[in-house]
């Protein structure tokens, strides 16, 4: 399989609002304990811009099969529902898992609380849909 690379829209619309997500998904893990303990940021910056940049080429690689196998104007729809089903079922989900990867190595003391699923889903899945609409 041929790794494809990012053109430098892809890149820049990865770089630039990175760290603003970087801070929302720390942000629901550490609640207040951001503002009061640097080493929070210091340790989970970097983990959570290698994670994200792992799901962000998983999302690229994913959006080029989808428009090599499907790239004429007849096939649109089908373009679109796989890219949905996609978002929803496989790159949405995969910021849970970097919530599932902070709590079983507790980076900073973190714990799953309740809620914070439910956050990191919504998170996810507005984060997946700035980035398909652009």
């Amino acid at each position: 399989m041929k790794i494809h690379r990012p053109t430098k829209f892809q890149s820049y619309c990865f770089w630039v609002p990175m760290p603003f997500i970087a801070f929302a998904s720390l942000y629901i893990f550490y609640r207040e304990r951001i503002w009061s303990e640097w080493q929070l940021w210091v340790i989970t910056y970097p983990i959570m811009y290698v994670l994200a940049y792992f799901s962000w080429r998983g999302h690229l690689e994913y959006d080029y099969i989808i428009r090599g196998r499907f790239p004429s104007l007849h096939q649109t729809r089908k373009r679109i529902m796989l890219t949905l089903l996609i978002n929803v079922v496989i790159m949405t989900p995969s910021i849970l898992f970097i919530f599932l990867f902070f709590d079983f190595f507790k980076i900073g003391g973190y714990q799953i609380r309740s809620g914070d699923f439910k956050y990191g889903y919504v998170l996810g899945l507005s984060i997946n849909l700035v980035f398909e609409a652009l």
